[in-house]
């Protein structure tokens, strides 16, 4: 009686040193013995293609934390580099906030999930 399953298919959390190896031929067999939803451990860095290939293989929830989080330190650090001024937490994170939306945003249509909530 399990909802979701996380098989270790190639995918992992945080940065991926080298290339993505996905296991497609384990996730097929899954696929076809199982009617439950897969779990990508971690998507950061897997290309668009082989994501949609996973998605239609039975993922149902991936994690993208790892891409989140390095958009909104990149834009952090833009931000306090490029004004040593700034002080004010609205002025600091607000742009973090919007890289934030914009890569989840870009997420949302790399899955080819916008328009399906």
């Amino acid at each position: 009686h399990i909802d979701t399953l996380a098989p270790a298919l190639g995918s992992v959390h945080g940065k991926y040193k080298g290339e993505p190896n996905l296991g497609f031929k384990e996730m097929k067999e899954i696929q076809e013995t199982i009617d439950i939803p897969l779990v990508l451990h971690g998507a950061s860095g897997i290309s668009d293609e082989d994501l949609v290939k996973a998605i239609k293989l039975g993922h149902a929830k991936i994690n993208f934390n790892t891409e989140i989080n390095i958009a909104w330190s990149n834009e952090l650090r833009e931000v306090l580099t490029n004004d040593k001024s700034l002080f004010n937490p609205q002025q600091i994170l607000n742009p973090s906030k919007k890289a934030i939306e914009q890569t989840v945003e870009s997420i949302i249509y790399k899955c080819q999930s916008n328009g399906k909530a």
